[in-house]
């Protein structure tokens, strides 16, 4: 027996890409269907699914990669925001979407200021204020170097599975949980059905739009396997850059310094809540634009992890000094050769290839982690008198032993998957255009960090959900709803 579902969009992925762009489009008076694998908690079948081969010089032979770094469930990498551990929210800067002239595939086709408006919905819609511009360090002479960006936390940091539970109660919206995505049948260019399953039962969904919102390598995945109506490799499947481009976020122990706890470090040290933003911040240490131009650096921030945590800092008076690591989080140089593939040795219970991963950096990487920690560290020597130590070089890249967010609070990695269908004008390079639509697709968009052209060094969900509100906006623009929703709303009516 098939059942057959039928809306005018389906958004396929419900983690905060998916949620977002369904909620605008429910507010715009769409008809959404929503198609997860998962279900609303942590589910050991669907879970799964995501297993997968991972290879890389910073893996190394961490067994789980794939599939500890992803959640198949209602919320996707966001579902364990309200059992305790927050977002870490920040806004992209303008250089983040500049071309850069010594680094090969960088620029996006959209820029900062075309993206400030959604960033503020994005901000209203997350319950957090808007983000300053890069500051100076308080205290700092003229001619340091350094700025200070501002992390962002909510009060409510379950706020997107709220924004799931309205959607179940929409009535123009229907939410299918436990309902796993095969395949996507193509035909040129347009996605005539996808096929799923759902309680052992085959489901034909039909669209006038797809939005995939699957992840940074499910998305991928999805295209890879998609088929014609022969069952022959789509032409989606065969695009240039899909799969390609992968990119993480680097996290990095560069070394120790010593930093008195006094009210200038405090906000670094520890962070808490900010009475003129309400809600919490922890601030961040950077070399400013000027200072990564003339060094050619990629974008990384500084946290100055207090040693001990905050009994260390409970136990400090005032003025004294404890020892912080000098933990960085790294952006990568886009690498084609970085990719998501499929292992057609290795099938899913569905009887799909599993994901392939060679996550790989290039030797940029590393050198740019080492150099900008060692402007760092020289920076708080100089202008602010603070002793410290260098505890990597150039030529030992990647040391540490791997560890995830799930087992370190100074893990390798972010758990962040991006830029395996990157945004670009042209197909050769990208495989969605700056709409988010799929280069040589008539009704198929993608959504999600799998769409970053780079990666910055923040936490993505910000940017994923400013880019999302966007793409819900071009979406009922293109579905003849009426306006698309303002550009001062949150996207909530």
């Amino acid at each position: 027996m098939t059942t057959e579902l039928r809306a005018q969009v389906c958004v396929l992925g419900c983690g905060p890409a998916g949620i977002t762009v369904a909620r605008c489009l429910v507010a715009g008076g769409a008809d959404v269907l929503v198609v997860e694998s998962g279900q609303l908690h942590w589910d050991a079948a669907a879970q799964a699914l995501l297993d997968g081969h991972a290879e890389g010089p910073v893996i190394k032979d961490f067994p789980d990669y794939l599939r500890d770094s992803r959640r198949c469930q209602v919320g996707g990498a966001g579902a364990g925001w309200g059992d305790g551990p927050r977002p870490w929210l920040m806004d992209f800067e303008n250089e983040d979407f500049a071309p850069q002239d010594w680094l090969a595939h960088s620029g996006w086709p959209v820029t900062a200021a075309e993206l400030a408006p959604y960033s503020a919905r994005a901000a209203t819609a997350l319950g957090i204020a808007a983000f300053d511009a890069p500051g100076r360090l308080d205290g700092a002479g003229a001619s340091c170097r350094l700025s200070s960006r501002q992390y962002h936390f909510p009060v409510e940091p379950g706020v997107l599975r709220a924004d799931f539970h309205q959607l179940r109660r929409a009535p123009n919206c229907r939410v299918e949980l436990g309902c796993t995505v095969l395949r996507l049948v193509v035909e040129d260019g347009v996605v005539l059905q996808a096929w799923a399953v759902a309680g052992g039962e085959q489901v034909r969904i039909r669209a006038d739009r797809f939005v995939l919102a699957a992840g940074g390598v499910e998305n991928s995945r999805l295209l890879l396997l998609a088929v014609d109506r022969r069952g022959q490799p789509a032409g989606l499947a065969l695009a240039p850059a899909v799969g390609r481009f992968f990119m993480e976020h680097f996290h990095v122990v560069a070394g120790r310094v010593r930093v008195p706890v006094t009210p200038r470090w405090l906000p670094y040290l520890a962070g808490g809540p900010d009475p003129a933003l309400g809600h919490d911040t922890l601030r961040v240490l950077q070399l400013d634009a000027g200072a990564r131009r003339v060094e050619r650096l990629l974008g990384a921030s500084v946290q100055l992890g207090c040693r001990g945590g905050p009994g260390a800092l409970a136990r400090a008076e005032a003025g004294t000094a404890v020892e912080c690591d000098l933990f960085v989080r790294a952006e990568q140089a886009p690498n084609p050769a970085s990719r998501v593939s499929l292992d057609g040795g290795d099938l899913d219970a569905y009887g799909r290839p599993r994901a392939r991963l060679r996550w790989l950096p290039v030797a940029e990487d590393w050198n740019s982690i080492v150099r900008t920690a060692r402007l760092v560290l020289a920076e708080l020597r100089t202008g602010f008198g603070l002793s410290g130590e260098l505890l990597i070089d150039e030529g030992h890249p990647w040391p540490a032993r791997p560890a995830s967010p799930a087992q370190s609070d100074r893990p390798t990695w972010g758990h962040h998957h991006l830029g395996t269908t990157r945004m670009h004008d042209d197909p050769e390079h990208g495989a969605v255009d700056r709409n988010g639509r799929g280069h040589g697709a008539g009704n198929l968009y993608l959504a999600g960090s799998s769409v970053f052209a780079t990666s910055g060094f923040a936490n993505p969900t910000f940017l994923i959900v400013a880019l999302a509100i966007r793409l819900a906006d071009h979406l009922l623009a293109t579905l003849g709803l009426g306006e698309p929703v303002g550009a001062d709303s949150s996207g909530r009516r």
